[in-house]
């Protein structure tokens, strides 16, 4: 028996070697990817039942008990999901009848650092229970220590590095692809080959596994600093400017100075795409869910204040992963653009500077998106409107994370005319899935008495929320077609500063 989802990035090699290895065995596998861009939703349970889902998959037969305990949470208000104990014991009960058992988790650490530890613990107690089972985790060094301490003894570390050869293999490639021989001469081939596989700094992971595992294959992180050095030196026109980046590149050889001397690349193209590069890393870094590539187009193709939505404003894909000179990668199997790495994540959020006014800007792209006219206008058919408007979705899940991070007077501005006619909005819909979902939609009339003030207070916004109060009397008693008044909603999601 196999299960794995092999488009994991790290470890599939790991993965499709391992399934071909024990097809038609009772041997499970299962992997689950850490992505830093999805940071807030891999939580502890949905990494762990990722784990269960994948090895269910597997058996002909589901067993009776995790059924009867998928059933018991789906039954629950809202469809609760299990708990991490409820959890931990399917796991036990899905081992239990199998001759061994791989899991693997790719990049740990891109997760959340404060489930780091009581996901270890609890694959450890696993272990515990079933010895037989064997785990592979790669992720960056200072993952180590907490390796070490949940896994006391136990844990096989191996520090995985690229070779010279590697590098240099790597870069021969690279300048193979060169888009202007004619500002390439031999010498300078030559210099650019030595140089660059010498200087660069080691930038590696590490893969841990438990004894008996086999040796994995991954790839190393400091392809990533020679793409980004060879890209800048190819980037000139001239021998001469070719020979004097290469210089300035070896000189400081941090992924800090490579994801530096890139974003200056990028600010340095014509005005138009320059903006559009740098907007593309403002919205990817600091989206509150990986975006997929029509909801970022969309996004980037907002002018802020029209009445409608112009599809000639839209980039293409090309041109926006073009305008960023490979910092930013779709992901084609999640259907999601990201950054190229992890670190440049870091370097961005190091650099509060980078971006101007980001937060307020994302706000009015959402806001001027909502008003339009031909949004406001929609039917109540959720399905139809998302895919004949991709940005809708996100702009109506979350417009308000952005006005609560930074209210500008024009933010305001927009959102006081959403809020005007929040009540027929198709945006209270996707705001309120969860609760309309436990309250079965179409008992229910759309929106009916939801205010804006409902809204607001939903979303925990005050400054909106005091906005809204100083232009005309509102019922703070009005119950919506939830049965939930204004302040009720404050009181839910923990809105002190509105009940106040």
């Amino acid at each position: 028996m196999t299960n794995a989802n092999r488009s994991y990035r790290c470890s599939s090699l790991v993965i499709d070697e391992l399934c071909d290895r024990v097809a038609n065995q009772k041997i499970a596998v299962a992997c689950f990817y850490c992505d830093f861009q999805n940071q807030k939703t891999q939580t502890l349970e949905n990494v762990l039942g990722a784990l269960v889902k994948q090895i269910v998959r597997g058996l002909r037969v589901i067993p009776a008990e995790v059924d009867a305990a998928f059933q018991k949470a789906k039954g629950q208000v809202g469809g609760r999901g299990l708990r991490v104990p409820e959890i931990l014991s399917l796991l036990k009960a899905l081992l239990a009848p199998l001759d061994r058992a791989f899991i693997c988790i790719d990049a740990l650490d891109e997760l959340l650092v404060k489930h780091l530890p009581t996901l270890l613990r609890s694959l450890h107690t696993i272990s515990q229970f079933f010895p037989r089972i064997r785990y592979f985790f790669t992720g960056r060094p200072f993952i180590e220590d907490e390796i070490g301490r949940c896994f006391p003894g136990s844990a096989l570390l191996l520090q995985m590095k690229p070779t010279r050869e590697d590098v240099m293999k790597y870069v021969k490639m690279m300048l193979a692809d060169d888009p202007d021989p004619e500002a390439m001469s031999p010498d300078l081939q030559a210099e650019i080959m030595i140089r660059v596989s010498e200087t660069f700094s080691d930038v590696y992971v590490k893969a841990i596994s438990s004894p008996g595992f086999v040796p994995p294959l991954t790839a190393s992180y400091r392809f990533l600093l020679v793409s980004l050095h060879i890209a800048a030196i190819l980037d000139e026109t001239t021998i001469y400017d070719r020979r004097q980046q290469l210089k300035r590149m070896t000189t400081g050889c941090g992924l800090g100075d490579s994801y530096c001397a890139t974003l200056d690349r990028i600010k340095a193209q014509s005005g138009r795409r320059a903006r559009l590069g740098m907007a593309a890393l403002m919205w990817i870094s600091k989206s509150e869910r990986p975006m997929s590539p029509d909801e970022l187009r969309h996004a980037l193709g907002v002018r802020t204040w029209s009445t409608d939505p112009d599809p000639e404003s839209n980039p293409s894909m090309q041109s926006l992963l073009a305008s960023c000179f490979g910092l930013v990668m779709v992901n084609k199997e999640e259907s999601s653009v990201r950054l190229v790495h992890f670190t440049l994540q870091e370097y961005l959020r190091s650099c509060p500077e980078m971006f101007q006014n980001p937060y307020a800007s994302m706000a009015e792209a959402c806001l001027t998106y909502l008003n339009f006219d031909c949004i406001r206008k929609l039917p109540s058919s959720l399905d139809s409107a998302i895919q004949k408007h991709p940005f809708l979705q996100y702009s109506s899940s979350y417009w308000g994370q952005y006005v609560r991070n930074e209210a500008t007077e024009a933010v305001k501005s927009l959102a006081l005319q959403l809020l005007e006619e929040c009540e027929s909005h198709l945006l209270v819909r996707l705001l309120l899935h969860q609760h309309i979902f436990e309250l079965r939609w179409g008992m229910v009339g759309l929106g009916k008495g939801f205010t804006g003030l409902h809204c607001v207070a939903y979303l925990g916004i005050n400054e909106i929320a005091e906005a809204l109060l100083n232009m005309k009397p509102w019922d703070v008693d009005k119950p919506d077609f939830l049965g939930c008044t204004p302040l009720i909603w404050a009181s839910k999601n923990g809105c002190e500063g509105i009940i106040l």
